[in-house]
């Protein structure tokens, strides 16, 4: 069974009503996210 990978260029993501409430979503992912240390990005408590 081959993985399959995908990149923000293979994803296109259009607006759309949905019948799933906010409720019952899960945006939980397995990606750290990790803030740039540059201070136009982000402040210094998102650094750290």
């Amino acid at each position: 069974m081959t993985k399959l990978y995908l990149t923000y260029d293979d994803v296109l993501l259009l607006p759309n009503f949905s019948e799933v409430t906010p409720s019952r979503t899960d945006l939980e992912g397995k990606i750290p996210i990790i803030a740039s240390p540059m201070d136009t990005v982000c402040e210094k408590e998102m650094a750290l």
